[in-house]
């Protein structure tokens, strides 16, 4: 019987198959899935992790609206575990998200959604699986601790008083369109922001969160 692949020969030939030019995802995923399952059981998690931080641009930068691929999926075949396992790999993964788990323990749960015996009845519904996971907009994922400064209500009013100059500009700088590149605009919000002090600087942060959230330029997903 073969040898299963060590660990760090396993992260190599995961970057040797991820590095493939136009791999597509489903083939991706397939083969992402080939590779975990022939190392340690231990290894596992770890292995699911790089291939989400090391890979993610082939995964994660494009839309959940993915395509079928032949080599993997037929359309049709695609399109019956798209309808009859999506919502459940939502469902299952919003579930280890909301818990907000140091990420070594989100890889360990999120490694036992392919897993699931739902998924056991071949071996594409693990490849979907795996799939759907891997194109989600969550991943990479990071545990955020909810430790920032925290200021009073009545504090930011008097934090407001004394920036609200650079609010209108970070405002004026953000409705700009004569940069060549967004570097410039970034280098000025910076600028603008950095010459504060912490409190002040946290403040003129949240504004531009805010003015983000309620523009065209940024969702929150």
């Amino acid at each position: 019987s073969r040898m299963p692949i060590q660990a760090p020969n396993s992260v190599e030939t995961l970057n040797q198959v991820l590095s493939t030019t136009k791999i597509r995802r489903l083939e991706a995923a397939s083969l992402t899935l080939g590779v975990i399952d022939s190392a340690p059981a231990e290894s596992r998690p770890l292995l699911l992790r790089a291939s989400v931080e090391r890979h993610q641009g082939i995964f994660v930068e494009q839309s959940k609206t993915a395509e079928p691929d032949d080599l993997v999926f037929p359309e049709d075949v695609f399109k019956e575990y798209k309808a009859k396992y999506s919502r459940v790999v939502d469902a299952m993964l919003q579930m280890v998200l909301q818990d907000n788990p140091p990420e070594n323990e989100f890889y360990e749960r999120l490694w036992q959604i392919p897993n699931n015996s739902l998924f056991a009845v071949d071996d594409r519904a693990r490849v979907f699986a795996l799939f759907w996971i891997l194109i989600d907009n969550n991943l990479p994922y990071f545990q955020i601790e909810n430790d920032g400064l925290l200021i009073a209500d009545d504090e930011i009013d008097e934090v407001d008083e004394k920036v609200a100059l650079d609010v209108a500009k970070i405002r004026k700088i953000l409705r700009h369109r004569g940069f060549n590149h967004v570097t410039e605009q970034a280098d000025l919000l910076l600028r603008v922001i950095e010459k504060h002090e912490t409190r002040e600087r946290v403040v003129l942060l949240a504004h531009l969160i805010a003015l983000l959230q309620a523009s065209s330029l940024f969702r929150m997903s």
